[in-house]
């Protein structure tokens, strides 16, 4: 063929070949808002503080509203389960504000540029109201009010998933009170305060509101009925609608500033602020006379005047701000507020259960241009046997969580003030601008001046407390050098100290504050995180702190429930009672202990007589640990669900296998529980392919999977061996990709074997676990056992006719209860009674006592 000649059926194919002609797609991020990973950022806290952190939102925005009326503030807050209710006798929050505040493209605050001291610091506040509640339970969000002058706003918000963006009803009606009053509706997002998830949890709203009072002497709170009077309702601090200082700006702020203003003007149509105008606005700056001598080049000029290419003239803003400062005077710290010696002193008496004995310090002083005033209180608790009590705050406004700048948490930490001890330490910062490290603005970084201040000013009124606490220490030596190479680490902390420290919380967090029994490895899990941190330490051994758990409940004697591990059995005689020598088994043992011995005669009503799952269960669960089944028994999962419990230590052996094979002959599911490792994958293969001598079986996997460890805190691991582990754990055990990457890391090996992670059942806490657990066993559908009709005729034919029994001995009991029990044995008889006694028991040594007595009177009748 020639090579021009062509296959008409390949041209045709060519011409009519389709193509993709791709479309321009615009996706919405107003979206990004409504994602918990987002609004975890904005706030700065976990979700668990989200309702706490929120209502700190408000408050602070109440208070700064407020302080701009000249009476004294007063917060209301009401809390029930399903709502929050934050109102104030202040101007109330301007409609323009509320109406842009559904707007997710663009952010609302009147503080963003300004550099001033006050409190409210997302300048989001209402956005993250609206979002919460949605991002908790897309399904129930509840919706938020919000009135002032004049208008009520009932505000819901519903998703439209299509075009990935919320939709947000805002209904408007009448509104007649003063102030400012939001009511955020959401059962989903109260019930978090409720969660325990993590180890350190949220403030209670009684905390915060006790936080306030500590650092805000001129406000009066009402917490769902309970007042907390002003104790200085004339107190003065800086407003937060007073002048800035042209002192506390840089060329970079100010450029924010002016650019603010300029954006404002071109969106809003506004007319241009001229520079003189401007200049006016500052402290310092408001005579005629120096508004002129700053702007005299000026003449009737705009702001607009800094604009060049799309940016601000930096350069020209400079000469304006080096004028502005030149011609007024740098406000000193002291204008910004001081709280005061008296009010610590009161607050720390009255609140805080202090000893007469206070130590108040407090620093002031500039740091890059910018006044601050320190103030710390420290006193000793009356009662010994109270915890710290530790409130910081910041522009009087307390810190949720840990102290925010890492020099004070130094501070902390050297003057020896653990959470455990009976202390109160105050420490309040002011200061017309801080430097945040993190999105949520919760954490700061400090400038060397402040810095050096804080640990000063911790040192000097924690100095008698730590010469006391040394002295202690020294006291204790002999006892702590006995410990010493098994706890300590360092001269200055022991693993023990810090675990004293830390166990009743931990304990509390596992067994989610006693409700149910943990084991001490959940116990470790809570406790170990904080160990590791205050210790330094890279690993703590589970030898090592059951050691110290037991060494705590040996000196504390805490009435906990925990499930030690059975290390034996204890058989009764005659009853043949089996109870494991564990922690709940034998809890549970010695409270039943006793004996009486009634007339009554003993119920016919009982149970069918079985043995194994023939008429009694059809589903299964097997725990690759011990520990664990004691909890799940003491919660009832076995009643409940129907549900047998079994458990091995370690890989599974023959006789485990044996008997799961045979429970699913008789259609029995089993389900395996098992740690999200390496072992606990290899434990669930052993039992799908069996082990010598013995068959495996297709089990259901429980997990943990990788979908069950996305919140629980996980633990690195070394294999231990050159070959590479995630090819079993791939190829032989079934694991996912993302699973083996998680469980060994790619690219390790050689000499020292590899490395990965690894997340045991024992992190979840006892609460986890049943909730976690219950839903597994709801999406595989397990239920109660019920047999088959035939079975269920002749339970309720034997159950009637045992209830036919019942009735003829209750009235026999009612016949001749009166007259055996009243019936008089004489001293001849009680002879007789007591040789033949002896008799039976020396013919047979096995009888007991009463069985003995049984056999006189059947002789007798």
């Amino acid at each position: 063929m020639n090579s021009l000649d062509k296959n008409p059926t390949q041209d045709e194919n060519t011409s009519s070949k389709k193509t993709l002609k791709r479309e321009v797609f615009e996706t919405s991020r107003e979206l990004e808002y409504f994602s918990e990973k987002e609004l975890r950022a904005q706030i700065g806290h976990d979700k668990i503080f989200w309702p706490i952190a929120i209502l700190r939102e408000l408050i602070d925005n109440s208070l700064d509203a407020c302080e701009k009326t000249n009476t004294s503030p007063i917060i209301e807050i009401e809390i029930k389960d399903d709502f929050i209710i934050v109102s104030d006798n202040g101007t109330g929050i301007p409609i323009e504000i509320i109406n842009k505040s559904l707007n997710y493209l663009s952010r609302v605050s009147d503080k963003a540029y300004y550099v001033s001291p006050t409190r409210g610091q997302m300048g989001n506040a209402l956005k993250v109201v609206y979002a919460a509640p949605f991002v908790v339970d897309p399904t129930n969000p509840g919706f938020v009010e919000i009135g002032s002058s004049g208008e009520l706003h009932h505000i819901s918000i519903t998703m439209d998933r299509l075009a990935g963006k919320p939709v947000i009803k805002d209904e408007v009606s009448d509104f007649v009170r003063n102030g400012t009053f939001v009511k955020i509706n959401s059962t989903s997002l109260l019930s978090l305060s409720n969660n325990d998830k993590y180890y350190k949890t949220a403030p209670t709203p009684q905390e915060l509101i006790e936080g306030y009072t500590t650092f805000n002497p001129h406000v009066t709170f009402i917490l769902n009925g309970t007042k907390y009077e002003a104790t200085e309702p004339d107190w003065k601090k800086w407003l937060s609608d007073m002048p800035t200082s042209a002192h506390w700006y840089n060329t970079e702020t100010l450029s924010d500033l002016v650019a603010g203003y300029l954006v404002k003007e071109r969106n809003n149509g506004q007319n241009k602020e001229t520079v003189r105008e401007f200049v006016s606005e500052f402290r310092g700056l408001s005579g005629t006379a120096k508004q002129k001598k700053v702007t005299e080049t000026y003449s009737r000029s705009d702001l607009s005047m800094f604009e060049k290419d799309g940016d601000i003239d930096r350069e020209t803003l400079k000469i304006l701000l080096n004028r502005m400062q030149a011609e007024c005077v740098a406000p000193k710290p002291t204008v910004l507020g001081v709280i005061g010696k008296e009010h610590f002193t009161k607050w720390m008496l009255n609140h805080g259960g202090a000893e007469p004995s206070i130590t108040y310090i407090k620093k002031h002083g500039f740091d890059n241009g910018l006044p601050y005033f320190l103030e710390i209180g420290f006193a000793v608790k009356t009662d010994s046997t109270l915890h710290r009590t530790q409130i910081t705050g910041l522009n009087w406004s307390p810190v949720i969580g840990e102290p925010p700048d890492a020099s004070l948490r130094q501070a902390i930490q050297d003057a020896a003030i653990k959470p455990s001890d009976p202390v109160i330490f105050l420490a309040h910062i002011a200061k017309p601008r801080f430097e945040f490290i993190d999105r949520g603005k919760t954490k700061i970084e400090l400038l060397s001046n402040l810095s050096i201040d804080i640990s000063s000013a911790v040192k000097s009124a924690t100095k008698k407390w730590k010469a006391e606490k040394r002295k202690a220490d020294k006291d204790d030596n002999l006892y702590k050098h006995q410990y010493r190479t098994f706890y300590q680490y360092s001269d200055r902390v022991t693993i023990r100290e810090v675990a004293f420290d830390v166990m009743e919380d931990a304990y509390n967090k596992a067994s989610s504050n006693g409700k149910y029994y943990a084991n001490a490895r959940q116990i470790m899990y809570a406790a170990r995180p904080e160990i590791l941190n205050q210790t330094g330490r890279s690993e703590l051994l589970s030898a090592t702190f059951q050691t110290l758990l037991k060494d705590y409940i040996e000196e504390k004697n805490p009435s906990w429930k925990i499930a030690w591990d059975a290390r034996g059995h204890i058989i009764e005689p005659h009853t043949n009672k089996r109870i494991g020598l564990g922690g709940i088994e034998v809890d549970e043992y010695m409270r039943g202990w006793g004996s009486s011995i009634p007339f009554n005669v003993p119920s016919v009503k009982s149970l069918i007589k079985t043995k194994g799952p023939e008429n009694r269960f059809n589903n299964a669960l097997f725990v690759e640990k011990e520990g664990f089944n004691e909890i799940l028994s003491d919660a009832k999962f076995p009643e409940r669900y129907d549900l047998a419990l079994m458990s091995t230590k370690g890989l599974s052996n023959k006789a485990a296998c044996d008997l799961i094979y045979k429970m699913d002959l008789l259609n029995v599911r089993v389900f395996v529980l098992h740690d999200f490792d390496y072992a606990g994958f290899k434990i669930l293969r052993t039992l799908r392919e069996g082990v010598r001598l013995s068959q495996g079986t297709d089990v259901i996997d429980l997990g943990l999977r990788m979908a069950d460890i996305k919140e629980l805190p996980s633990e690195p691991v070394n294999y231990k061996q050159r070959s590479y582990p995630g090819t079993y754990l791939k190829y032989d055990c079934g694991a996912t990709e993302e699973e083996v990457d998680f469980l060994v890391n790619p690219g390790g090996g050689g000499y020292n074997g590899h490395f990965g992670n690894r997340v045991e059942l024992n992190a979840m806490t006892s609460e986890q676990l049943i909730v976690w657990l219950e839903e597994k066993l709801k999406e595989y559908g397990v239920e109660k056992y019920i047999p088959d009709q035939d079975l269920l005729i002749k339970g309720y034919q034997r159950a009637k006719y045992l209830q036919l029994i019942q009735d003829k001995i209750d009235e026999t009991i009612e016949e001749n209860f009166a007259e055996y029990e009243s019936q008089e044995i004489s001293e001849d008889e009680l002879k007789e009674i007591t040789d033949d006694l002896n008799e039976r028991l020396e013919e047979d040594p096995t009888l007991s006592w009463d069985e003995a007595i049984w056999d006189i009177v059947e002789e007798d009748s």
